[in-house]
C-alpha cells in the first residue's frame, strides 16, 4: 500500500511469519539482520519450554527504522528457539499506528515496534521500540516472572 505522507510503499495489516520474511518491502531488512545479528539463544535455553506457552503479538511499521532493525532480529531469535511461529500475531501499521478496517486500539500502541507477550489472555511483558537490555534478557525476565 502506498503511504502518501511519505510517498513509499508500506506493509499494512495482518501478516504471517512467512509473509513478513517474503515481503518485497521488508526482505532487505531480513537479509541485513541475517548478516549482522546472531541470536544469543543459549541465554534463553532454560526458558524454551516457557516460551512455547506464550503467544506474541508484534506490531510494527515497515517504514520505521526501529522496526526494520528489531523485527527481523526478533523473528530470527524466535526461530532459533523453535518457537511455533503460527502463534505469532503480526500486525503492520501505518504512521498513525493504525490499520484501516482493523481495530487495534486495545493494544495501546504508541511506538513501534511493540512486542507483546501473553500467557493465556494476560499480558506478561512488552518490549517497546527496542529492548531495555537485549531481546534475550528482556524475554527471559518476562518468562522468569510468570
Amino acid at each position: 500500500m502506498l503511504d502518501t505522507s511519505i510517498q513509499q510503499e508500506v506493509m499494512i495489516g495482518k501478516y504471517t511469519y512467512e509473509g513478513v520474511l517474503n515481503s518485497d518491502i521488508f526482505k532487505p531488512y531480513i537479509d541485513n539482520a541475517a548478516n549482522e545479528y546472531t541470536p544469543y539463544d543459549d541465554f534463553l535455553i532454560d526458558y524454551k519450554d516457557s516460551l512455547q506457552r506464550v503467544s506474541i503479538t508484534i506490531v510494527f511499521g515497515s517504514w520505521c527504522s526501529d522496526s526494520q532493525r528489531e523485527v527481523p532480529r526478533m523473528l530470527m531469535l524466535l526461530k532459533s528457539l523453535d518457537y511455533p511461529v503460527e502463534k505469532l500475531n503480526i500486525i503492520a501499521v501505518n504512521r498513525q499506528k493504525r490499520v484501516p478496517d482493523m481495530e487495534i486500539s486495545d493494544l495501546y500502541i504508541e511506538y513501534v515496534p511493540t512486542f507483546i507477550f501473553y500467557k493465556g489472555k494476560y499480558e506478561v511483558g512488552r518490549i517497546i521500540e527496542q529492548a531495555s537490555e537485549s531481546l534475550e534478557a528482556d524475554i527471559a525476565s518476562f518468562l522468569f516472572f510468570q
